[in-house]
């Protein structure tokens, strides 16, 4: 479960997240995940990975990562709103 080594706060921001992915990623296998380091800082930064799957290739590559980071006040904002950044930018 990725959501194991996460604190209640980073799993209630984890799952706004996946929720708002869901919403415009339909046709993507999509995962989230701690970014590195977020475990320990308690930081909301995740990274999404990214795949298009198909009859021919099930298990599709390229995989696609972004990175999101979840502002401390998603629970009480009126729009939850993230930042992203995609791989390599």
């Amino acid at each position: 479960d990725n959501k194991a080594c996460m604190d209640e706060r980073q799993k209630s921001a984890c799952i706004m997240l996946e929720e708002m992915i869901k919403k415009w990623a339909t046709s993507y296998a999509r995962a989230v995940e701690l970014a590195a380091g977020a475990e320990q800082s308690r930081e909301l930064r995740f990274v999404a990975l990214f795949s298009k799957p198909s009859k021919e290739e099930p298990i599709a590559w390229p995989i696609v990562r972004v990175n999101f980071t979840v502002p401390d006040d998603f629970e009480t904002a009126l729009q939850p709103r993230v930042t992203y950044r995609l791989e390599d930018e």
